[in-house]
């Protein structure tokens, strides 16, 4: 079975930078990413790779207009091995720990949780710069910038919230596991808002930078799964 995940993440990888959606070092990481995720559930791989094309989707949606906005993601869109640890790094860590204590089903859970908490903040970013109407930042709610670390709208909100839902209701349905909806729903959506809080505090200070805020929103939404 080894051989068979490492020819399905291969392919993956391939295709993905070959259809230029990430860098060479984004198509390594994001197939030892995939690797470990598929090792472990094969529903999260699928997961991940919904993420992963949503995210994409999500990226080149009003791409013009995004550029003309000044909230263009970073090198054109293309994923390079940061963007793959950033977003899928602590999926990947609990995937391998669910490898090694089997009997500790939340792990599983929090792999998913990492991923619909990715999903989310990228749905709620990408779409909500677009379609967002009122701008205000998450600490105390004044108007704010678009694009700005830590500001948020309601449509992008709306968006980060359908996100979660959507990975959430998958794995439970795919899994027939339909109690744990609810806390990966709670705990993907959570991440997102860690994540404009960390945007609007430690980013804006210039302590930390965007790749590690969204590691760190990834950890706190399968952190929250494992401790539910």
């Amino acid at each position: 079975m080894i051989f068979i995940y490492v020819i399905i993440v291969v392919i993956f990888a391939t295709t993905s930078y070959f259809l230029k959606k990430v860098s060479f070092s984004g198509a390594v990481a994001g197939a030892m990413i995939s690797f470990l995720i598929l090792w472990n559930n094969w529903v999260n791989f699928i997961l991940f790779g919904l993420f992963f094309i949503l995210g994409s989707v999500a990226t080149k949606w009003q791409f013009e207009r995004k550029r003309q906005l000044k909230v263009l993601q970073e090198n054109e869109g293309i994923r390079t091995w940061v963007h793959a640890s950033a977003n899928g790094g602590i999926s990947a860590l609990f995937s391998l720990l669910a490898l090694l204590f089997p009997e500790s089903t939340s792990l599983t859970y929090a792999a998913t949780a990492a991923i619909a908490a990715a999903l989310s903040d990228t749905l709620s970013s990408e779409l909500g710069n677009v379609y967002g109407r009122q701008y205000v930042d998450i600490l105390n709610f004044k108007k704010g910038k678009r694009g700005d670390d830590g500001v948020i709208s309601l449509e992008g909100t709306l968006f980060g919230i359908l996100g979660s839902v959507l990975i959430a209701i998958l794995f439970g349905t795919l899994m027939s596991n339909y109690s744990v909806i609810l806390p990966i729903t709670i705990a993907g959506f959570a991440g997102n808002l860690m994540d404009s809080y960390l945007g609007a505090t430690l980013q804006r200070k210039g302590w930390i930078n965007n790749h590690f805020v969204n590691f760190l929103n990834t950890a706190f939404a399968a952190f929250l799964v494992v401790l539910w």
